[in-house]
């Protein structure tokens, strides 16, 4: 499949509409993920933000039954909860479909420099992201994704999946739902506990 280079397919495919035809989860998230690691980042400001380590929730099939944050949004809302901030899908809890994907690590510019900051664990970059928008003005700090190619596009061959992290393990499903940039682009952090293992 294609990957996603633009606001408008973007859009397009975190709607209900699409999720909904959707016959293999895997498939479909992965080529979201990998789209949104080459393609898009969030600009705060002048500051571009590109995405890290990415979890994917979707309440319709059973296994992430209890674990989605129920929400009524358009595609590309961002969610403010209790673990971070999503990027919804489309949703609604009337019908029973809602989710999103969780910003769990980020950093800003481009992966090229290795002693570049990285901002990992999803309450992080929520402070990161969502720091210094002033409630009285209004602000061109809020954030927003953009298309913005990597210029190490190229070297995001094969992206790290993993099954999700800090759900209980009666919760948590088998799925390999949570991605990330190969780990030779993202120096390792050892205060970081969800850092996948080698």
């Amino acid at each position: 499949m294609a990957l996603i280079d633009n606001i408008s397919d973007l859009k397009q495919a975190l709607s209900r509409q699409n999720l909904k035809m959707i016959s293999n989860y895997d498939v479909e998230f992965y080529r979201i993920a990998e789209s949104l690691f080459k393609n898009f980042a969030i600009l705060v400001g002048n500051v571009e933000y590109r995405f890290v380590e990415l979890e994917f929730y979707l309440n319709i099939k059973d296994e992430t039954k209890g674990i989605t944050y129920k929400r009524d949004t358009e595609a590309g809302e961002w969610l403010v909860h209790y673990s971070g901030f999503d990027l919804s899908f489309e949703s609604s809890i009337k019908e029973e479909f809602y989710g999103g994907i969780l910003i769990r690590a980020i950093t800003s510019g481009d992966y090229d420099n290795e002693k570049k900051k990285y901002i990992n664990g999803p309450l992080r970059c929520l402070l990161q992201v969502f720091k210094g928008i002033n409630a009285l003005d209004s602000d061109s700090k809020a954030p927003q994704i953009i298309e913005s190619k990597s210029i190490k596009a190229e070297d995001i061959k094969e992206l790290v999946v993993r099954t999700r992290h800090g759900i209980d393990e009666e919760k948590r499903s088998k799925s390999r739902y949570r991605y990330t940039i190969p780990l030779g682009l993202w120096p390792r952090d050892n205060g970081y506990k969800a850092y996948p293992a080698d």
